[in-house]
């Protein structure tokens, strides 16, 4: 069973996040995952673990990566940021702990 240690290494390793990460870690507002990069997140928890997030749920926590000058991103990520429903690292570990159970029983 993976630890949160080496789902932790994981998480810095797809986010490119240089710092220790702890189970409050939040993906959209500590990490920066956001828009697509919150897609190509959502695919390497897929293809690492078997963890899908729905359409939903990326939309929810990450939201939609629209066409747009870096200033525009700028300001769209600052009022998105609001708006985007928070996703600890821990939420997603207890939900990888959980599938991993059930392919063991």
């Amino acid at each position: 069973m993976v630890t949160f240690q080496e789902f932790s290494t994981f998480i810095r390793h797809v986010t490119r996040y240089g710092k220790s990460i702890s189970p409050d870690t939040d993906v959209v507002h500590d990490l920066g995952v956001a828009g697509a990069d919150g897609e190509d997140f959502a695919r390497a928890l897929f293809d690492r673990y078997g963890l899908l997030l729905t359409r939903d749920e990326i939309l929810q926590h990450f939201g939609e990566e629209r066409a747009m000058t870096p200033w525009q991103l700028v300001i769209w990520l600052c009022d998105q940021a609001e708006r985007l429903k928070p996703l600890t690292v821990k939420e997603l570990y207890d939900r990888v702990v959980d599938i991993e159970r059930r392919r063991s029983t």
